[in-house]
C-alpha cells in the first residue's frame, strides 16, 4: 500500500502534502490501522490535531477500497477486462466493479467534452462513423 501511495502521490492522484482546514498548518502522515489505508493526515498543532483521510479531495475520496486494489481495477478497466473477471480476479463485488467501471468512463467523457480537439482541417476530409459516436 506504502508503494500504492507513492505512485499515486507522484502521478497526481493524491496529494504530495496537506493543509489543515482549522488552522493552516502542514499536516503530517501518522499511522493509522482502523483505516483502510493505515494511515492519515493529523494535524501536529497541539491545540489543533485535526484528522483527516489521505484520499481527501481526491478521486478516491469516497471509496473505502484498498487504494491498491482501486489501481489494479481500474487497469482492468483500461484494458476492457469483463466484469466479471475483475470481480473474480480483485474479489470485489459486481456492484462496485460497475460504479468504478463507470466513474473511469465519466472522466473520460468528461475529458473529451471539456478539451475539444479539432479532426481534419483544410482539405482533409474526415469520414465520421455514426456507429462510434452514438451508443
Amino acid at each position: 500500500e506504502r508503494e500504492t501511495r507513492q505512485w499515486l502521490r507522484l502521478n497526481g492522484l493524491l496529494y504530495q502534502e496537506m493543509i489543515c482546514d482549522n488552522c493552516g498548518s502542514d499536516m503530517t502522515e501518522i499511522p493509522y490501522q482502523p483505516g483502510v489505508d493505515g494511515v492519515i493526515r493529523r494535524c501536529p498543532l497541539h491545540g489543533c490535531q485535526k484528522r483527516t483521510t489521505i484520499r481527501k479531495d481526491s478521486f478516491f475520496e469516497k471509496s473505502h477500497v484498498q487504494l491498491s486494489l482501486l489501481v489494479r481495477l481500474i487497469y482492468y478497466w483500461a484494458w476492457s477486462t469483463p466484469v466479471k473477471t475483475a470481480c473474480r480476479e480483485l474479489q470485489l463485488s459486481t456492484k462496485t466493479v460497475i460504479d468504478w467501471y463507470n466513474f473511469c468512463r465519466d472522466i473520460c467523457i468528461y475529458k473529451c467534452v471539456d478539451q475539444v480537439v479539432p479532426i481534419g482541417g483544410p482539405g482533409t476530409i474526415v469520414e465520421i462513423d455514426e456507429s462510434r459516436i452514438v451508443k
